[in-house]
């Protein structure tokens, strides 16, 4: 770790301080604990596995965790991309407790991703992630959509099989929503995935 908060990877130094900085300017729920986190299980991702992994992010909302993986992106394999995944329509919560429709959040998306400086290194996917044909290797897949147990085993089913060995697997809200925290007790039981770390509500798994 250097003065400014930065992180040495790659040969490079990751600019966190600058990151959290542009996170800050967007909507959302991510902690700076948790983005610390994040930023951690993607540079590993990067790190371990060919440059031209993608990062596959369910669950956008306005970008606030999008800036934060496009930022690392930037320094330390910009020929990879964030492919966020959101329809965008405003519904956030879980099917199981309840759900709370806000206006839809393209247009916001995009702004906070221009304001940031990493529009370049996104691909908006516009839909549900059950509507996404995926056919390509992933390093890390983040899965912060709808907090129900249902919607989250199908955000994470969806493009489990094309998360590589090694590659990790993210999910936030771990702890607060019950769905997600059984989901990921599940995953983290079963004899594919090992617990790499936690940070608030953040959990991160890795692929064996």
């Amino acid at each position: 770790m250097v003065a400014d908060g930065s992180a040495a990877v790659h040969g490079k130094d990751v600019p966190t301080a600058t990151i959290l900085a542009n996170m800050h300017e967007v909507e959302g729920w991510l902690t700076e604990e948790e983005a610390v986190v994040l930023i951690a299980a993607a540079d590993q991702s990067l790190r371990s596995l060919p440059p031209t992994h993608t990062l596959v992010e369910v669950g956008s909302y306005c970008g606030r965790s999008t800036v934060v993986l496009a930022g690392l992106i930037a320094t330390v394999a910009p020929r990879a991309r964030v492919h966020a995944i959101d329809p965008h329509e405003g519904e956030v919560g879980a099917l199981d407790v309840g759900t709370e429709n806000t206006p839809p959040t393209f247009r916001r998306f995009l702004e906070n991703l221009g304001r940031a400086g990493v529009s370049q290194y996104v691909v908006p996917i516009r839909r549900r992630s059950y509507e996404v044909d995926w056919r390509d290797p992933i390093a890390l897949l983040f899965v912060d959509g709808l907090h129900d147990y249902e919607n989250c085993a199908r955000d994470f089913r969806q493009f489990e099989p094309w998360l590589a060995r090694g590659g990790c697997a993210a999910f936030h809200d771990y702890g607060t929503w019950p769905g997600v925290t059984a989901f990921v007790d599940d995953l983290a039981g079963s004899a594919a995935y090992d617990w790499v770390r936690r940070a608030g509500s953040m959990v991160v798994l890795q692929r064996r």
